[in-house]
């Protein structure tokens, strides 16, 4: 036991869902986004993401009850927004009894579309996939990012509240635990991991184990970093502005920061929320904190890069959540994904051991099945063993993962999902001592 040069783990949603039962799956990603309805003030990105889902009619079930409420909703922010902006130099408009009354109706509104969407079964479980796929469909045909880019924003805003909410997940850090352990037993070995969540608890557990640094442990070299709190704190800016997740803040260079070398890698094919990237300039940046010694940290709002310390370009640039969504299509064509691929392939040529936490290789993700499964297919030497770590009732889905991986022995299951019981299995596979 325990006798592995390799072992590469691959992480899906049902490892984030073990944290907490708010953690959204693809089949109930409108209920659990809906609860964020109820602080429309704090909360734009899912307000909007609803009500530019209604107003095209992406639903697949029509309710004109809810689309109407849609509108009025869109039609009372804009006249909030155009309040707000008039009278340059005078009082905040914000404060008139105009505007007051306005926001309340807008407020209203928000309740009552909130109350009727929990109702309407059919609408909050939706399936996101079909829903963003339709969103893309738009894109494509008719040029309307509106909903496509706003759902965007609504799957990176209900992570970055969920990890305010479990900041400190015990099994993600216990497992880390597990990870040190076997690297300082096996230092000439190599242990990494495949993730296709967006969320940043594994790279957080990781790197405050000490195993993994974001200099080098995504398998690709992000050149910018953007500090959040640094710029919220000394950039002079509207604090309303701020509060509603929008702004301008500083892009710096990663040179100047004091992270260290990774023991093992992240490699994350679908993004992250600590990824930027902007199409125009073909420029990525990390989201990191320096007052945590370089640590991981995930977007908050809507910014724009002000300038990059050290270059003389001052332009205001529009930087967006690098997440590949649960559509068909899948753009991925950005180079930085060509570089995560080519590491994929390397990780899944020698492995001894594969580890599946919580990925049950859905349809949304059959492009890159195949390429795991060329992958396995055309390797020299078979795969030792596979531990599947899930909570499935039917075996079939582990007969699904013995035709991609061509494990020499049997699958070993695990089925009760990511528990404290499967780090014991795994410590056992592992050869060490879990205490």
């Amino acid at each position: 036991m325990g006798d592995f040069k390799k072992i590469v783990f691959i992480f899906g949603a049902g490892a984030s869902r073990s944290i907490s039962e708010h953690i959204p799956l693809m089949n109930d990603f409108f209920q659990k986004a809906a609860e964020y309805l109820q602080k429309p003030k704090e909360l734009p990105a899912f307000w909007l993401a609803f009500i530019m889902l209604e107003r095209y009619r992406l639903f697949q079930f029509p309710n004109v009850y809810l689309e109407n409420l849609a509108m009025f909703i869109l039609r009372d922010h804009w006249h909030m927004l155009e309040i707000s902006r008039s009278g340059v130099g005078e009082p905040k408009n914000t404060d008139t009894e105009e505007y007051k009354r306005i926001e309340n109706s807008w407020l209203k509104w928000i309740e009552l579309y909130y109350k009727s969407f929990i109702k309407d079964s059919p609408r909050c479980l939706s399936n996101l996939e079909i829903v963003f796929g339709r969103a893309e469909k738009q894109l494509y045909e008719k040029g309307e990012d509106g909903v496509y880019v706003r759902l965007l924003y609504a799957i990176n805003s209900i992570f970055c509240e969920l990890r305010k909410k479990f900041p400190e997940p015990t099994l993600y850090n216990n497992l880390a635990e597990v990870f040190k352990k076997w690297l300082d037993k096996n230092s000439k070995n190599n242990l990494s991991m495949v993730s296709f969540n967006y969320d940043i608890w594994l790279e957080r557990a990781t790197q405050k184990a000490g195993i993994w640094s974001p200099r080098n442990g995504y398998g690709i070299t992000f050149d910018k970093f953007i500090d959040i709190k640094i710029a919220k704190e000394s950039h002079e800016q509207d604090e309303r502005i701020i509060k509603n997740g929008g702004g301008s803040i500083e892009g710096f260079r990663t040179s100047g920061t004091e992270i260290g070398e990774s023991k093992t890698v992240i490699l994350k094919p679908h993004g992250s929320l600590s990824w930027f990237y902007n199409e125009k300039l073909n420029d990525y940046f990390i989201l990191l904190d320096k007052k945590e010694n370089g640590m991981v940290v995930d977007n908050e709002g809507r910014w724009r890069i002000r300038n990059i310390i050290d270059t003389e370009d001052f332009d205001l640039y529009g930087y967006e959540p690098l997440l590949i969504p649960p559509t068909p299509l899948k753009k991925r064509n950005y180079s930085i994904f060509w570089k995560i691929d080519k590491r994929v392939e390397d990780e899944f040529s020698s492995a001894d051991l594969v580890v599946i936490i919580g990925w049950s290789m859905p349809e949304t993700d059959i492009g890159y099945i195949q390429k795991i499964k060329h992958i396995f297919e055309h390797r020299s030497e078979q795969l030792q063993k596979l531990l599947v770590c899930d909570i499935k009732e039917d075996d079939t889905i582990y007969f699904n993962f013995e035709s991609v991986f061509r494990p020499a022995l049997p699958v070993i299951i695990h089925s009760t999902g990511f528990d404290p019981r499967f780090l014991k299995k795994l410590s056992d596979l592992l050869g060490i001592d879990e205490s």
